[in-house]
């Protein structure tokens, strides 16, 4: 079971869900035979990047979502996380351009590799009209350089 962890923003859900059902689901997946977990909510993956400071409550509640699903449902160690050109990042004391955004996804997925053993990542942002995937399944000690850059 995946789960998927995106914004919430009321202005581009009803189009990233379309487009998670049609670019990233499997077959299975869109028809139901395999379920998935959707945790969607302002700033989606934005607090994983910053669990220190800015948004440490948020990061440590997501990361409890994360944990409960893996504990309670079998099968579940796969975790998409999906950014986006989020408004999310004016209510917080981040300059962000794109590139900012997708670091923050890559450095997302670094803390919940570091707190989660075994997940299996995927980081994708969204530019509108498909997904750009930022990357797949790593380990968190092959993040550290990426993130030091």
């Amino acid at each position: 079971m995946r789960i998927f962890i995106y914004c919430a923003d009321p202005r581009e859900e009803a189009d990233l869900e379309e487009k998670i059902n049609e670019q990233l689901l499997s077959e299975d997946e869109r028809s139901g035979a395999k379920k998935i977990i959707r945790l969607s909510f302002f700033g989606g993956p934005i607090c994983l990047a910053h669990p220190d400071h800015l948004l440490k409550n948020d990061a440590l509640w997501l990361l409890g979502q994360v944990r409960f699903a893996v504990k309670n449902f079998p099968g579940t160690n796969n975790v998409v996380l999906i950014g986006h050109d989020c408004g999310y990042y004016d209510c917080i004391p981040l300059l962000a351009d794109g590139a900012k955004k997708r670091e923050d996804i890559k450095r997302g997925v670094y803390f919940l590799h570091k707190n989660i053993h075994g997940l299996v990542i995927d980081a994708y942002y969204d530019n509108k009209s498909s997904f750009e995937k930022i990357m797949g399944a790593k380990k968190a000690h092959e993040l550290r350089p990426v993130l030091q850059k």
